[in-house]
């Protein structure tokens, strides 16, 4: 989408900020979330535009490591190439849905994005009105909602970590294994050590939001 495109909801807001910069500013006090504003507003264009490449990338990747389990699979020595070939095989399976997870994960981060969008627009809006008053209550709302939504990604990280502690340790079991147990337990792992990068990185994101939030909150409680 072009930087104003009629449809593209960023430049709504664009067109939406433009006007409130350009109005006159009361008392003096706005200048400050002006500069904050149009921080997001140029990192939420950037995350937008780099959301197809990383997607991208992401797939080449996985294609990549499929490659190099079915190059293992064919070079092994005898020793190994039972556990390689059952390997290759689960992996297969375990990379067609790792693709449906991508594929999923990207369509989540483009509605978390636009939700973003969609934030920043109201918060424009309110601030637009000059009513610290209005603003204060925006902002007090939203760190409720921050604080929830954080809270509820600590239990799924922890949730997530517990998940790679016992697959870890399912792996370190002594016992006779098949190679397709090996292999399954294998690729088990990395979906897990996966799922817990994800909740890590999301709850991070969490925090952030909510730090950028009550410190938001605070500089307006110093205004009413």
């Amino acid at each position: 989408m072009s930087d104003r495109d009629p449809f593209d909801p960023l430049a709504a807001l664009e067109r939406i900020f433009d006007d409130w910069r350009a109005a006159t500013d009361p008392d003096g006090q706005h200048r400050e979330a002006w500069d904050h504003i149009a921080a997001e507003i140029a990192a939420a264009r950037s995350a937008i535009a780099e959301t197809e490449t990383h997607h991208q990338k992401q797939l080449e990747t996985l294609r990549a490591q499929h490659a190099a389990e079915l190059d293992l699979a064919t070079h092994s020595s005898r020793a190994h190439q039972d556990i390689a070939v059952a390997r290759a095989a689960v992996d297969a399976e375990a990379a067609r849905a790792q693709a449906d997870r991508l594929a999923a994960e990207k369509e989540a981060e483009r509605r978390r994005l636009l939700a973003e969008v969609a934030e920043l627009r109201e918060e424009v809006s309110t601030l637009s009105s000059f009513d610290a008053t209005l603003a204060l209550g925006l902002y007090s709302k939203r760190a409720e909602a921050d604080e929830a939504d954080a809270s509820t990604l600590r239990a799924e990280c922890e949730a997530a970590r517990a998940r790679v502690a016992r697959a870890e340790a399912d792996a370190r079991k002594s016992g006779a294994r098949t190679a397709l147990e090996m292999a399954q337990m294998d690729i088990a792992l990395e979906q897990a050590r996966a799922e817990r990068d994800r909740a890590e990185h999301a709850l991070a994101s969490a925090e952030a939001r909510l730090t950028n939030t009550r410190e938001k909150l605070a500089a307006w409680r110093t205004r009413v």
